[in-house]
């Protein structure tokens, strides 16, 4: 992480934030889907993380990408302590 940059975890974001934050995670061109799904599900809430996929499905990405290991997100955090929250954002966005 940049210097420059604090890293804000459950912060509530509008819809506009949301929409520079995928932008920017977009700009990197080693980024795969899945790493874009996993960055945004480590700094955001469940609600935002919603408007987050629905903006992330309109720009043509792929909510059901893997991993390197196969995983879909949904796969990856299943034992995580807040995951079913999550798991279940992602099975109504697809």
């Amino acid at each position: 992480m940049r210097k420059d940059k604090q890293k804000v975890i459950g912060e509530t974001f509008s819809e506009e934030h949301l929409r520079a934050m995928l932008e920017e995670l977009t700009d990197y061109a080693d980024r795969s889907d899945f790493d874009i799904l996993e960055r945004a599900y480590r700094g955001m809430k469940p609600d935002n993380f919603k408007t987050f996929l629905a903006l992330f499905k309109e720009k043509g990405h792929k909510i059901t990408a893997k991993n390197e290991r196969g995983q879909m997100l949904a796969d990856a955090i299943a034992n995580h302590r807040h995951g079913e929250e999550y798991i279940a954002v992602l099975n109504a966005a697809l």
